[in-house]
């Protein structure tokens, strides 16, 4: 009876030493893994660059919108006051967008109110959105109507844009090197934004792979906007 007790016992620590060799080995395999992709990673990016998107700096026409609060009134109707400089810039079936849970939905204005509201000394205006959305009680509802169009502006995705100490650059792609460039911001829209000085017609600006770049590395172009 004795012996068959410690038969068990030592096949259970011989399992358990086995199971514990399998983690470890499995584990070891992991790692080395990791590491191999790790070096072959900096092996590729040694030998082709590393890889970043651009945008080619083409003149566009660029939306400006302003950010507004509004109240549902209906499951389509929304309503908001403006003020004179906004009144005096947007007319009846001007576009507007608002984003729910990371989607964009759609709308045009619908009234523009001539008389002040003397509550508010604000404007009151009707938007209706394109699809019906039904917000809880109360909610304030975040929208941006377009004020205007810039002509024949240089423009950039808003990701593109680094801030260092209250100066802002770009990485522009200068024969398979990244270059950083001071640059002067105009307008914006949350989404793109004007650049007044730093960037010319044709310049390749690095959209995304930022965090992976420093000046003056060796990089390579992977996907490109505007190119066609």
């Amino acid at each position: 009876m004795k012996s068959k007790n410690n038969f068990r016992v030592i096949f259970y620590i011989a399992a358990a030493v086995l199971f514990l060799t399998v983690i470890w080995i499995k584990k070891e395999a992991i790692i080395r893994s990791d590491k191999a992709e790790i070096v072959s990673t900096m092996l590729e990016w040694q030998k082709h660059g590393k890889p970043v998107n651009v945008k080619k700096i083409k003149k566009e026409d660029f939306a400006v919108y302003v950010k507004i609060s509004a109240e549902q009134i209906d499951d389509i109707i929304l309503g908001s006051y403006v003020t004179a400089n906004i009144k005096r810039v947007i007319k009846e079936g001007a576009p507007f967008y608002l984003r729910v849970d990371n989607k964009k939905i759609n709308g045009k204005v619908i009234n523009v109110q001539q008389n002040i509201n003397l509550n508010s000394g604000l404007y009151p205006i009707l938007l209706k959105m394109e699809k019906a959305q039904k917000f809880p009680k109360d909610s304030i509802i975040q929208i941006y109507l377009k004020t205007q169009m810039l002509k024949d502006s240089l423009v950039i995705p808003t990701d593109s844009l680094i801030e260092e100490n209250g100066e802002y650059f770009v990485y522009k792609v200068v024969e398979n090197k990244v270059e950083k460039f001071s640059v002067e911001m105009g307008k914006a829209n949350g989404e793109d934004l004007v650049i007044k000085k730093g960037i010319a017609i044709g310049d390749m600006v690095v959209t995304h792979g930022l965090s992976k770049i420093s000046n003056g590395d060796k990089v390579r172009i992977y996907k490109c906007q505007m190119c066609d």
